[in-house]
């Protein structure tokens, strides 16, 4: 976990993305299956180990608090649906925060893009808001 918030911060400091954007920890774990660390796909680094590495950012720091949690309190201050989830890595968050409060984040989440490995799970996700 540590890892991937390292990487996503030097990713938004490299895109020079806002520095108000935040950017929160997630579950530590995958719900059903143990985890899988893929060096020879991701890299050390999950970023491809780039030569040269990208700099550690120097204002940019994980917020406080829990991904899902963030995600759900998001949704629900918004007038209308206005996220956008992009998911590159296993659904864990997405997961639990459908399970918290599936009936937000089908009325508020549009459009969600899954990374292919997950493509099946666009059907079900356009389920939720038939």
């Amino acid at each position: 976990m540590d890892t991937v918030v390292a990487s996503t911060l030097k990713v938004l400091d490299a895109a020079n993305a806002r520095l108000d954007l935040p950017v929160y920890r997630g579950c530590a774990h995958p719900l059903v299956e143990p985890p899988h660390f893929c060096p020879e796909i991701h890299g050390v680094d999950s970023l491809g180990d780039l030569e040269p590495p990208l700099p550690t950012p120097l204002h940019r720091k994980v917020a406080p608090g829990h991904a899902v949690t963030a995600m759900l309190a998001a949704l629900r201050s918004s007038a209308d649906a206005s996220l956008t989830l992009v998911c590159l890595a296993p659904l864990t968050n997405l997961a639990c925060a459908l399970r918290t409060d599936a009936k937000i984040m089908a009325a508020k989440v549009r459009p969600i893009y899954l990374y292919e490995k997950y493509e099946k799970w666009s059907a079900f996700f356009s389920s939720l808001r038939a």
